[in-house]
């Protein structure tokens, strides 16, 4: 499922937009059904960083293709936090 370039660039639009009184709030527009259909999203979380999503630490979803939260604006993250999801992560980056 491929992210339309235009939502994308409308998304970020906003975020740039937002007041700052209202940033970073989960809004629960993650929660309903358009939302789920506009964009690419996961509960799951096994192997999710591997396949490209992201994760907001305020919705709990894993999103495909933004560097912010279309709901709540916050930066996703990108990698996991512990070390042993970490080392899964990275066991097929080669080091020297």
């Amino acid at each position: 499922m491929e992210v339309n370039l235009e939502l994308k660039q409308k998304v970020e639009e906003n975020m740039r937009g937002l007041d700052t009184k209202l940033f970073c709030i989960c809004k629960h527009h993650c929660q309903t059904e358009q939302f789920k259909k506009e964009f690419d999203i996961t509960k799951l979380h096994r192997n999710a960083f591997r396949n490209g999503y992201f994760r907001c630490r305020k919705c709990e979803y894993y999103i495909k293709g933004f560097n912010y939260c279309p709901c709540c604006g916050t930066r996703l993250a990108r990698a996991p936090r512990n070390a042993k999801s970490k080392r899964k992560l990275n066991v097929d980056i080669v080091r020297y």
